[in-house]
């Protein structure tokens, strides 16, 4: 997805999926689910070498990380939900709408601002992605993340959602897979 303004994360973030994958990435391998980088890292959502999600963000040294308790690479559907914000550093992890884990990252999102495209599915991703949207704020819990795409909280992804888009709550970018990433949501 080519880089724009809106995609550039700074403060808050949450990416929601439903991902499929058997894949058991080499040792220096970690494929990519969700990476906007170019010559620093915004955010990036890998596949970990036993299957677990892996958040990377730009620290002031580098980049900061951490990692999923579960792995998802059983060959079956997950949704997944990350959350992180830059006010209280924590990455939250959810699979299948239940909470995963949380861990405190000392990196920032406004640390790592880029104009580098988005790639979703890159550096060897096997598997498939469906419905990946990326929100610039965070979504609340614990509901977050059980239907992706589902705008009017009505417990189902239908014509209502895009109703919501239309009437101009939210900017959907969407690329010729259909990912859609949703910024300026009025909730």
């Amino acid at each position: 997805i080519k880089d724009n303004v809106n995609l550039r994360l700074t403060g808050s973030m949450t990416f929601s999926a439903r991902i499929r994958t058997k894949q058991k990435p080499s040792p220096s391998t970690y494929p990519s689910i969700l990476l906007k980088q170019g010559s620093r890292r915004n955010y990036g959502i890998f596949l970990t070498p036993d299957g677990r999600m892996h958040l990377s963000i730009s620290s002031t040294t580098g980049v900061a990380s951490s990692t999923s308790n579960h792995a998802i690479n059983d060959g079956t559907w997950h949704n997944i939900l990350i959350t992180f914000s830059d006010v209280d550093g924590i990455a939250r992890f959810y699979i299948d709408g239940k909470f995963d884990s949380q861990s405190l990252q000392e990196g920032k999102l406004s640390y790592g601002i880029d104009n580098g495209d988005i790639i979703i599915g890159g550096n060897s991703f096997i598997g498939d992605i469906d419905h990946a949207t990326l929100y610039n704020y965070l979504l609340p819990t614990p509901n977050a993340g059980i239907i992706p795409g589902d705008l009017n909280d009505d417990g189902k992804v239908n014509l209502y959602d895009y109703t919501e888009l239309i009437r101009g709550y939210a900017t959907l970018y969407t690329d010729t897979d259909f990912i859609n990433i949703i910024t300026n949501y009025g909730r």
